[in-house]
Formats: C-alpha cells, sequence, structure tokens
C-alpha cells in the first residue's frame, strides 16, 4: 500500500538523500525545532519517524537518536505533493503492468488509499446542571472524546457555584516506539509540544506528563477517561504555566524512560494533563476555565507532539576482523533498513582504531532476479565513513 511502513522501508534510498537535501529538509520541515539535530546526519526516514546518528558514547560506541511522531506525518507530506503521480500510477498498474507480474515493472499502486494512522485526541467528562463536585468530575467516567481538533485542549470548566465543575478534559499522544527500539538501550528521551495557548481564570495550571493506558492507541473511546489515566505516575518535567509558549522539550526522568515501550509493535502512550485534574488550586465560586492548548497532528508545519528518543545498539559481534579497523575487534551493528533494500551500519572496533562500514544488499525482486546475490561494502557519498583513532 503506498506510503505504509514496509512502503517506507523500500524506498528509503531515494527517500533519506531527498530528506538530506535543502529542499527536502524544507519539505518535511526538518529544521523545526527537535526535529533532526543541526549537523546530525538522518539514516532513515518512516512514516512516523525519522533516525539519525547522535554521535558517540565515552567507550567509542555508535549512539542513535530517534523522533518519532504522533502520527504518519511523512507519509501525509508525500501524499499530499505525489498525489497526481499516486493517480497516474494506480492507472497505470491497473491497466497493464499488474497484469505481467513477472515483469516486476509494478508500481504497487493497485490502491489509491494510503496507510496514515493518528494517535493523538483528548477524552473528557462534560455534564450539566446540577454539575459535579471536585472528586465526581475528576472521578467519574468520561462521557466524549475528540481526536480531529487542530489543538489539544487540556482544561478545567467550572461555574460560579461552590465547589461544582462541568468538564474536565484530558489529553493523550501514542508513539510507535516498540518496533524501533526493541533491543537497545535506551540513554535519554525528551517530551516535545508547540505550546499555543492558556488560560488561567481557575488558577495557573501546570503541564503535567504522566503514563497512559488506552484500550486502543489510534482510537480513543469514552472509558480511556477514567481506565487509561488510573496511574499517575510522572513520566518527564512538568512545564510551568508561565513557561507556556513556544516550543518546548521536557527531559524524561528514569521511569519515564523506563515506560518507553520496546516490544516490537507496541506503542508508548503518555498522558497531558493540567495539576488542577490531581488536586484543586484555586477558588471554587469562580466562573471560568483553565487550560494550556498545544498543536495537535493536524496543525502541520513540524509542529505536532513528538517524543525524542537516544539509545545504543546492544547486537555486539565479537571477533570480527580485517575492515581496516584492526583484526578481532568488536563489530557493533545497527540495522536501519529493512525488508532487504536499505542497509546496515557496522562500527568496527579493533587494535588500529575505529572504522563504520555500510552494507547494502539489494532486494532480489522484479527484473533483479537474473543477478546473483549481492552483499558487498558500498561506501556511497550519501553515507557517512569516519575513522577515529582510539
Amino acid at each position: 500500500m503506498p506510503f505504509s511502513r514496509n512502503w517506507f522501508l523500500r524506498h528509503q534510498f531515494w527517500l533519506v538523500p531527498f530528506a538530506r537535501s535543502w529542499f527536502g529538509r524544507l519539505f518535511f520541515c526538518l529544521d523545526r525545532p527537535w526535529r533532526l539535530p543541526k549537523g546530525k546526519l538522518l539514516i532513515q526516514m518512516l512514516p512516523d519517524s525519522i533516525t539519525w546518528i547522535d554521535g558517540l558514547s565515552k567507550d567509542g560506541r555508535l549512539r542513535f537518536g530517534t523522533n518519532f511522531i504522533a502520527c504518519d506525518w511523512y507519509a501525509l507530506r508525500l501524499k499530499w505533493a505525489l498525489k497526481p503521480f499516486i493517480l497516474t500510477a494506480h492507472f497505470l498498474d491497473w491497466l497493464v503492468l499488474d497484469r505481467f507480474p513477472k515483469l516486476g515493472l509494478s508500481f504497487g499502486c493497485a490502491t489509491t488509499n494510503n496507510f496514515t494512522v493518528a494517535y493523538d485526541g483528548i477524552v473528557s467528562r462534560s455534564v450539566g446542571y446540577p454539575y459535579e463536585s471536585y472528586a465526581q468530575i475528576t472521578g467519574g467516567n468520561g462521557t466524549q472524546v475528540s481526536s480531529t481538533a487542530g489543538q489539544v485542549n487540556v482544561a478545567l470548566f467550572a461555574p460560579a457555584i461552590h465547589d461544582k465543575y462541568h468538564e474536565l478534559a484530558r489529553g493523550m499522544c501514542a508513539f510507535y516506539t516498540g518496533t524501533t527500539l526493541a533491543g537497545k538501550v535506551v540513554i535519554s528521551g525528551t517530551v516535545n509540544v508547540y505550546a499555543d495557548g492558556r488560560t488561567e481564570d481557575l488558577g495557573t495550571p501546570s503541564m503535567h506528563f504522566t503514563k497512559c493506558f488506552p484500550a486502543t492507541p489510534n482510537d480513543l473511546v469514552p472509558a480511556d477517561y477514567e481506565n487509561a489515566f488510573s496511574d499517575a505516575t510522572l513520566i518527564a518535567d512538568s512545564i510551568t504555566y508561565a513557561d507556556w509558549s513556544g516550543g518546548k522539550q521536557s527531559p524524561m526522568n528514569s521511569a519515564g524512560m523506563n515506560y518507553l515501550n520496546q516490544t516490537t509493535g507496541g506503542y508508548t502512550s503518555i498522558g497531558y494533563r493540567i495539576d488542577v485534574d490531581f488536586s484543586p488550586s484555586h477558588s471554587t465560586d469562580v466562573a471560568g476555565v483553565s487550560y494550556l492548548l498545544f498543536d495537535a497532528i493536524e496543525a502541520g508545519g513540524g509542529t505536532q507532539p513528538s517524543i525524542t528518543v537516544v539509545y545504543e545498539n546492544v547486537e555486539i559481534f565479537i571477533g570480527g576482523g580485517g575492515g581496516g579497523g584492526g583484526g578481532g575487534g568488536e563489530i557493533e551493528r545497527m540495522n536501519v533498513g529493512g525488508m532487504g533494500s536499505m542497509g546496515i551500519w557496522e562500527r568496527e572496533m579493533g587494535s588500529t582504531g575505529i572504522r563504520d562500514h555500510a552494507f547494502f544488499q539489494l532486494k532480489a525482486t522484479g527484473l533483479t532476479r537474473w543477478l546473483p546475490p549481492i552483499r558487498r561494502r558500498l561506501l556511497p557519498a550519501w553515507m557517512l565513513t569516519v575513522i577515529k583513532k582510539k
């Protein structure tokens, strides 16, 4: 299917060089805050994430960074830009190319539907007169959800009646972290939001980031109000009302890094809650609302909610040799492609130095089936080669 995860993995060889170009960085908004750090080498792009080489640890091991967005935003960007091509390719596949599969010339556009998923929203409890006490509004069952607005509004609403409230909203975003982080050692993480609105009628709220367990990450239901937010453990530094403006990065604490889902296919869901959700801190005789707004996935322009994770690979091979790095050293391997079409980064640590290699294996499909199996070292200009002395 166009722009699915497998589609991205099969097309890394043109996606990555394009994203590294000045036009590609502009097209994918990679220069926006917390996306691709300045000076870092992009090595993989997926529908909802980008990965780069972050640097070296003290013992010389490669560190990687990945920015996860709460939607398949890069797939959406390509859908908007390539829609005329997709329609043309779909017509050609239907007319000729899919009728002769042995030629291997199909564009793979049997359908014009693209694979895009959203993982953010608001779940709330809203009641009418005679309204509810603080204990009732926070402990009751959810009544409604919203996942289509351009902003996530985390809020508490109250009428001018003592200890009465009529709505409390909690935010949630989910990130597809499991497959990328499986088997990795997490070094650090940050929660990223673009704050663009606030009101303090009922007191000055702070934004808190907590664990969250929705029934389905990309399909909120009212019951998530009471079930998904049952664990209020903070996973990152809170952001105060005074600082709630523009792009914000909140470092994860140890609980947050341990909370990251590292199971293949798993999601990491984060709850966004204001402090009045935990305990009343204002006069309940006041009518009004306290809320904090941040851009949702529909906002576009590179301000969607995201998390950034820096990690090391744990796949170490002892006894690798040769290759300019010295014989008998360690080889650290990081698969940054997939579907047999991208490649493998390897760092060889031998007695004379450290050398990074790029391996490439051609995918044996279509017209390539008549070629012999290829597995050779390539050092193309767009891939990094570094030699460092120990």
